[in-house]
């Protein structure tokens, strides 16, 4: 078994790719992950979306994406992207924007069941790169926050109104 190991550990330093079950396993050369990303930052636009901007990784990867953690407490994101698929199509000259909305709502990025009003959404992204049948992903970036503001339309009205002359 340790002369399997060997060699295979062999092929794979040489070439960099050998195939284990049917899948290609392939080594990243060191230092080559997706950076963070820096400056993400977080504006509640409407009373039902959040507007993110961030710089892009300076990745070249094919495939080169991103996935937005959300929570409800600082260091509480979910370990699960609120975008359903890797957002490859946010960035423009290196400026990125992502656009989440309330559930049932349509258009942006996403929806997420945390965008209500007065709730507060803490946030970070990372960058990811489809690997095989997975994806690899760089370190969260920096997490913001904020607070889902409350209008009008969000307040019912009074049921009825009854008054008597005197």
């Amino acid at each position: 078994m340790k002369k399997l190991l060997g060699f295979l550990l062999g092929i794979l330093l040489m070439t960099g790719t050998v195939a284990f079950a049917g899948e290609p396993l392939t080594l990243l050369p060191l230092g080559s992950l997706p950076e963070p990303q820096m400056g993400l930052k977080a504006t509640a636009t409407t009373p039902h979306s959040i507007v993110f901007t961030f710089t892009a990784s300076t990745s070249t990867y094919t495939g080169l994406g991103y996935n937005f953690y959300f929570g409800t407490t600082s260091g509480g994101e979910s370990a699960t992207p609120v975008n359903s698929s890797l957002l490859t199509s946010i960035c423009t000259s290196g400026a990125c924007t992502a656009t989440f909305y309330a559930s049932g709502a349509t258009g942006g990025q996403g929806t997420s069941a945390l965008i209500v009003p007065l709730n507060t959404v803490y946030a970070t992204v990372e960058a990811c790169v489809p690997y095989g049948s997975s994806t690899v992903c760089s370190a969260p970036s920096n997490e913001v926050s904020c607070t889902i503001p409350l209008a009008s339309s969000d307040i019912a009205p009074p049921a009825s109104l009854a008054g008597t002359a005197h």
